[in-house]
Parts: structure tokens; C-alpha cells; sequence
């Protein structure tokens, strides 16, 4: 009997405890006398059972133990801990939700459903399974904010294991943690799971800075500690003698943000521990800011560095004072004053907040929590009418995670918008008439372009005009989701109306010269039918459909005209097939028997990620996902579609480069003769010398496909005095 086994019988013998679920245990009764732990246990019996029947499909017990653990933090409820301790019996198909309902109640069965990845769903990409799984988990988070803390604590536990998957593996849940969970956690003011979740991530994704941080880090604390004793016991000497009462600890630094001010603000890493961070927390607000006068009496504050998130909370919840001051000896000293309840809400967020027994919140704890959930019915409800999931991504990136202003009315209402948003951003918040009708802005009574980037304490009045219409470049300049959606809105519907009254005009022509006119067809009992056949639900789309270029004047009319009278009729098509083979090498989904061109911004070449996008009257633009067009908003999601390549036969295709040098005789021949020896085709070169002692060489080649381009590349790259070489993409 191997040790695995013999522990597993051990537990599930009456006498067998396992020290960490007594653990777990005691953890959430030192939070709840009333805690009632046989349930608890059960689960845990009930889990210990399902492995060692199933031991040939077995899981690791450290994982729903780890994962009941981290909540253990942030919660005391039976039902969520009962729930990490089996989802992951339900995510390898060892029970059903069905199953945990009839044991362990509905409650328990809904959170495990809710934290169940839809990993059995067969998705056409990576980006569009992470945005279907992130959708899933803003909706049940809606329901039951539980669901998001247990998503939470289940990836933190990935985090805390994940050297047992591929590197490839690694850095792809590192990226996903950073860029999506890491700052959902900070949405929620839960600090205790952000901050763990950063420094694993900077472990795995950038490696040497983490382990440089990890040596120098502790060094210069230990350097610094006697500074920082100096400054706890005046302030401690100071507070006593006022009758403030309240602790003064150091305050630790996270790798993360280190690595983070050094890399994005330009800070050097003794600056920034230059800067002594401390803590003080008290009893009462009124008290936060007798001790804040009671430092800025002692020292001098530095100016543009005091913060009031007391008065202003942060939309996370998060509550404190901040102040920096010139300390002992003329260092710089920062300080964060809270009372203990800030501090909780501070460390656990919304899980301090939230109590899932029946009974146990009033009318205005209920009230409360609404409100600091606002954010979350205003994603939901904006995220409806984003159906692509590379923007939808990018939305909620931008609308949940990224840092807030808070702005002013003229009446002194604050509005709450994400950093870098413009005072178009702020009249959208305030109405979408107002947004629609936007034609100037003042800030602080001094009128500015509509493009300037709010601040914090900023006052902003709106100037609106009746004839004003939103702009297709607004779109380049906004940052939040509503004004985005709105300012789209307003486009696809004028563009419909266009496109309808170019579409009624065309067929209306064409059916002129076969003797008939479009309020015939419309009225005929063949007109549903063509409909029906062409994939809509409505004439108006089909019209619309003739005026965006997706189908011909000459098709639609081709089903109202007697055989004998077709001039070479044109294929059937069908929109909601896929279509046929194309001669460009193209394959287009949802649309068949339509003109391709390729982008000229981008160049696509077999191999690229690439996009479709419907243009008027040109057939479909062929794009990489990553071109500058796509990624930066220029062009209309709506008319975006899925397309794949299809090449029978590859046709070579034009490509910029841009090679950088150091500027050496015989550099350019030397390149030109490694592309030649790689069979790739110079039709256009171009190259000038620098100031600086480099030169930039700009050549057009010829690609067959992506594995070509990537092996020039190469090629190119491995030439001595070669200091960079990479594609390009033109505006």
C-alpha cells in the first residue's frame, strides 16, 4: 500500500482526523462560535470517498484544501468552503451539481456550478473560451458575490503550484492571473488575494527582476529598520500625550509594486525605498484625522501627496488616509491612518461586507452593498451589447481594472471615470444625449479639446449643440465602455440608414431594367421567401444587406425573374453556410460568393491571425488581428467576421521590413544577399544613415507565408551589426 493510499484510509477511519481540515476548522470558528463543522466534515468524508474510489482518476487533496483555506480568509460561510472542497470532483466529471443538491443543499450546488470552468465547450479560439469563462463569472457574481471569491481563491491556489505545469503553461495562466484576477481582486478590495497574486505572477513572468527584488529587498530593510523604530516611537510618544489611541507598524512593500514604479514611473529602487511607508490604525474616523494633524504639526507634508479616501472612498471600498511628510533627517516618510473596520475592508474588500446566512444584514447593510455593486450591474448591462470577444476583453480590462478619477458637475455631483478618460467619457456618464450633443468642455471654468485627460478633483461642464453627432474619431479618444457603445450605437444605426437608402436605390434600379420596381417585390408572396433563403429575418436587412456590398443587387433580383430572363444568374447565397474555397486563399464564414481584398495596412500572408471586415461596395478587408487598425477601435465590431485561410495555391504577397544597424560598409549588401540565399524576393529597398552612428534599412520582399517571413527574419537578425529587424505595419 503506497503512502497516498494509507493516508486517504487513515482519514476515512472514525478515528482519523487530517490535521489540516482541523486546521481549516479552527481557523473558521476563532471568525464564528456558531460555526457548525459537521457538514463541513462530511464534505470533506464525502470527498475523501469519491478519490479513493475513483483513485486511478484522483486528485491532489492539496488543491481543495488550499482553495478552502484561502476563503477560510475572507469568509466563515459552510456553504462556499463546502464548495471548494468538491468543485473540483464536479470539474473531473467524478460527481454532478445534481448530486452535491441532494447532499449538501442547492446553495452549495449553485457556487460550484458558478466556479466550473466551460472547458467541455468547444471554442474557435483561446480568447473567446477566456471571454465565454469571464462572462460566466460576471453573471453568477451578480448573483452570489461568493462565486467571485471562490474563483479567486481557486486561481491563487494555480498560482501557489504552478511550477507543475509547462512553462508555456506557466506563463499563459501568469498572464491570464495578471491581467484579469489580480485586478478583479483589486475591483473588490480584496488586497490580502492582489497582492500574492502579483508577486507570483512577477515570478513567473519576469524571473530576474523577481530575483533581484527578493535579494535586495530584505537587505535594505534591515538597513532601514533602526530609521524606521526612530519614527514609530516619536509618533507613539506624540499620540500618547494627545490621548490618540491607535498602533503605528511598518507597512511591507509588495515585489510587484517595486517592480512596477521602477519600470513604468522611471523610479530607481533606492528612491523608492527612500520613501518609509507606515501604518497607524485607530478607532474612529474623527480620530484618523486628529493623528493626520497631529503629523503634519510634527513634520512638514510634502505638497500634491495627501489623499482622502475617507471622504472619498475608492469605488473598491478601500478607505484611509494618505500623507507624505519630510520626516527625521529629511526623509520622506508616508502614512496611511485607518480605523480597524477600514483596515478589515481594506484587506478581505467585499467578503467584509457580505453575510450569507439568512437574517443576518439589514435593509441598509443591503442598501450599502448595492450601492458599492453598482459597477457591476453598469458592466453587465454594457457588456450585452458586446458580442466580440477580443472586445469584449478589452472592455472589461479598461471598465473594471484600471485606476479611477473622480470628477465634479458644476453641481458638485462626482462621477467616477477610468483613468484617461476625456470630457467626452464625463457627458456620456451624465446622459447619452448629452454625450450625442457634445460639443465643447470646460474644466474649472477654462474651456479645453475635447480630447484632454480628466485628473481628480477636476470640475467639468458639458457644452451641447442640437446639431452635433458623434464622430467616428471620438472612438480613438474615449475610454470608457458606454461611451464607446453609445458612440457606436449612433454610427451602425446611421450607417444603417445609409446603407438602406443606398440599398432601396440599387435594387430599385436594377429592377427597373427587368420592368419591375422594388414596391412590387416587396409586396409579391416571393419576397419572405428570398428572405427567408438569404438568411434574414426582415426585407429592411436584406435592403441594408445590398447597400453594405455582403450581397448583390443582381442576386436578390435574380429570385423574382423568369428562368428565361436570368442572364447568367448568379450562385445561391446563403449567409449562414460557410463559403466556398477562394481563389485569394480565403475562406469566409457566414458569407459566400463575395469580393476579397487584402488590407494594405498589414499585408496579410498565410499563417497571420486575421480578421474580416465587411466594407461598403469593396467585398470583405482581410486584416491581422494584430494590425493597428483592429486593436486600436478604427473599425466597427459589427462588421467584423470570422475568415481562415484556404490556400490551394500560395501567391506571394508584399511585406515591409525594418532592419536596423550599426552603420557599417558592406551592411546592406550583406543583408540583401542573406534574404537572396533564403529564396525570397527584394522588390523595393530603401535605406538612410542616422546621426547616431546607426542606419535603418526599409526593404518590400515578397512572402509566400508566415513560416517564410519568420525564417527571413531570423536569418536577418543573425547578421553581426544587425541591432533589430521586424516587420511593419503601415497606418
Amino acid at each position: 500500500m503506497n503512502a497516498k493510499k494509507k493516508t486517504i484510509e487513515e482519514n476515512l477511519s472514525p478515528a482519523g482526523r487530517d490535521p489540516r481540515l482541523e486546521q481549516l476548522l479552527g481557523k473558521m470558528s476563532r471568525k464564528n462560535a456558531q460555526l457548525r463543522k459537521t457538514n463541513i466534515r462530511e464534505a470533506y468524508q464525502f470527498l475523501l470517498k469519491t478519490i479513493t474510489a475513483e483513485k486511478d482518476r484522483g486528485i491532489d487533496l492539496d488543491v481543495p484544501l488550499g482553495t478552502a483555506e484561502i476563503l477560510a480568509d475572507l469568509t466563515t460561510d459552510e456553504e462556499a468552503i463546502i464548495a471548494a472542497l468538491l468543485y473540483t470532483l464536479v470539474k473531473n466529471e467524478q460527481t454532478t451539481p445534481a448530486e452535491l443538491k441532494e447532499r449538501f443543499g442547492p446553495g452549495v450546488a449553485t457556487l460550484v456550478q458558478g466556479v466550473t470552468r466551460t472547458s467541455r465547450v468547444k471554442f474557435k479560439s483561446r480568447l473567446e473560451e477566456q471571454a465565454e469563462n469571464f462572462r460566466k463569472m460576471l453573471l453568477a457574481m451578480a448573483q452570489d458575490l461568493r462565486v467571485v471569491m471562490l474563483n479567486l481563491a481557486q486561481r491563487l491556489q494555480i498560482m501557489r503550484n504552478i511550477e507543475k505545469f509547462d512553462e508555456g503553461t506557466q506563463q499563459e495562466i501568469a498572464t491570464e492571473t495578471i491581467e484579469i484576477y489580480a485586478p478583479l481582486a483589486h475591483r473588490l478590495g480584496i488586497a490580502l488575494i492582489k497582492w500574492e497574486l502579483e508577486d507570483l505572477c512577477l515570478k513567473i513572468l519576469h524571473p530576474a527582476a523577481y530575483h533581484e527584488l527578493e535579494e535586495r529587498v530584505p537587505q535594505n530593510r534591515k538597513e532601514r529598520s533602526a530609521y524606521i523604530r526612530k519614527v514609530i516611537h516619536l509618533l507613539r510618544k506624540e499620540m500618547k500625550a494627545q490621548g490618540l489611541p491607535g498602533t503605528v507598524v511598518g507597512r511591507p512593500k509588495h515585489f510587484y509594486s517595486i517592480y512596477q514604479k521602477i519600470v513604468k514611473r522611471g523610479v530607481s529602487f533606492e528612491d523608492i525605498f527612500d520613501l518609509t511607508a507606515l501604518r497607524i490604525i485607530t478607532h474612529k474616523p474623527s480620530q484618523c484625522y486628529a493623528i493626520l494633524g497631529l503629523i503634519h504639526s510634527l513634520w512638514k507634508p510634502v505638497p500634491g501627496r495627501f489623499k482622502d479616501y475617507i471622504g472619498v472612498p475608492k469605488t473598491n471600498m478601500y478607505q484611509s488616509l494618505h500623507t507624505t511628510v519630510i520626516g527625521p533627517e529629511g526623509q520622506k516618510v508616508e502614512f496611511q491612518i485607518r480605523t480597524e473596520e477600514m483596515h478589515r475592508v481594506a484587506e478581505e474588500g467585499i467578503a467584509a461586507h457580505w453575510k450569507y446566512k439568512e437574517g443576518t444584514r439589514s435593509k441598509a447593510a443591503v442598501s450599502s452593498l448595492d450601492r458599492k455593486l453598482a459597477w457591476l450591474r453598469q458592466l453587465l448591462e454594457w457588456q450585452k451589447e458586446v458580442k466580440n470577444p477580443r472586445e469584449f476583453m478589452e472592455n472589461v480590462k479598461t471598465d473594471l481594472f484600471e485606476d479611477t478619477v473622480y470628477i465634479f458637475t458644476p453641481n458638485g455631483e462626482i462621477k467616477e471615470l477610468p483613468r484617461g478618460s476625456t470630457p467626452i467619457d464625463f457627458a456620456y456618464s451624465i446622459h447619452s444625449d448629452v454625450g450625442n450633443r457634445c460639443t465643447g468642455a470646460k474644466i474649472d471654468t477654462r474651456m479645453v479639446p475635447l480630447k484632454t485627460p480628466l485628473k481628480t478633483g477636476d470640475t467639468v461642464e458639458i457644452l451641447t449643440s442640437k446639431n452635433q453627432v458623434p464622430s467616428k474619431d471620438w472612438l480613438k479618444i474615449v475610454k470608457t465602455t458606454k461611451a464607446k457603445n453609445r458612440i457606436r450605437h449612433f454610427l451602425k444605426r446611421e450607417e444603417h440608414k445609409r446603407s438602406l437608402s443606398l440599398g432601396n436605390e440599387i435594387l430599385d434600379k436594377t429592377a427597373r431594367k427587368h420592368g419591375l420596381t422594388l414596391a412590387r417585390m416587396l409586396k409579391s408572396d416571393e419576397m419572405p421567401k428570398v428572405v427567408e433563403e438569404f438568411g434574414f429575418s426582415q426585407p429592411e436587412k436584406m435592403i441594408a444587406a445590398v447597400g453594405y456590398g455582403k450581397i448583390s443587387a443582381q442576386q436578390v433580383l435574380a429570385r423574382f425573374l423568369p428562368k428565361e430572363e436570368e442572364s447568367k444568374p448568379e450562385p445561391a447565397v446563403k449567409t449562414r453556410k460557410p463559403g466556398k474555397r477562394s481563389k485569394d486563399g480565403i475562406k469566409i464564414r457566414g458569407i459566400g460568393d463575395i469580393l476579397v481584398h487584402f488590407s494594405r495596412c498589414c499585408n496579410p500572408v498565410p499563417g497571420d491571425d486575421i480578421i474580416g471586415f465587411i466594407t461598403q461596395g469593396r467585398g470583405v478587408s482581410i486584416h491581422t488581428t494584430d494590425c493597428a487598425n483592429v486593436t486600436g477601435g478604427t473599425l466597427n465590431p459589427e462588421r467584423i467576421i470570422d475568415v481562415n485561410w484556404d490556400v490551394q495555391e500560395e501567391i506571394s504577397r508584399s511585406v515591409r521590413i525594418l532592419v536596423t544597424t550599426n552603420n557599417q560598409p558592406g551592411i546592406l549588401t550583406n543583408i540583401s544577399a542573406r534574404i537572396s540565399a533564403e529564396n525570397i524576393n527584394i522588390s523595393e529597398v530603401n535605406a538612410r544613415t542616422r546621426k547616431d552612428g546607426r542606419a535603418t534599412c526599409h526593404f518590400v520582399l515578397e512572402i509566400r507565408n508566415k513560416r517564410d517571413l519568420d525564417r527571413v527574419l531570423h536569418a536577418i537578425s543573425e547578421i553581426r551589426d544587425v541591432l533589430e529587424v521586424k516587420r511593419v505595419m503601415r497606418a
